[in-house]
C-alpha cells in the first residue's frame, strides 16, 4: 500500500487491482491491457478508411503482441543480470522491460 499526498489530500493506493487465486493482477497491467484493447478497437474501426482488411490485421497484431512480450522479457533478463535459461522462463521472479 502506498500513500500519495496531493493538494492537501492523502490517497492510499494499492498496486494490486485484484487477485485470481494466488496470482495478483497489478494496476499497471490493467492499464496496459486497456490501452491495447482501445488501440485495437480504434484500428479496426478506422481500417475501412484505408481499405485494410481485418484478417491480415489480426495476424499482425497476434505476432506483434507475442514478439513484444518475448522481446520485453528477454531485454529484462539480459539487463537484470540473470544468467541461466531457466531465469528467462521464470516470469514469477521479475517482469518485463517496458
Amino acid at each position: 500500500m502506498y500513500s500519495v499526498e496531493m493538494f492537501g489530500l492523502t490517497f492510499d493506493l494499492d498496486p494490486v487491482a485484484f487477485s485470481i487465486g494466488s496470482y495478483e493482477i497489478y494496476w499497471y497491467g490493467v492499464i496496459i491491457a486497456t490501452g491495447f484493447l482501445t488501440a485495437l478497437i480504434y484500428g479496426f474501426r478506422r481500417a475501412p478508411e484505408y481499405q485494410l482488411k481485418s484478417d491480415p490485421m489480426i495476424d499482425v497484431i497476434i505476432v506483434g503482441a507475442i514478439g513484444a512480450v518475448v522481446g520485453a522479457r528477454l531485454y529484462y533478463v539480459l539487463t537484470s543480470g540473470y544468467t541461466t535459461f531457466a531465469d528467462l522462463l521464470d516470469i514469477r521472479d521479475g517482469g518485463l522491460a517496458i
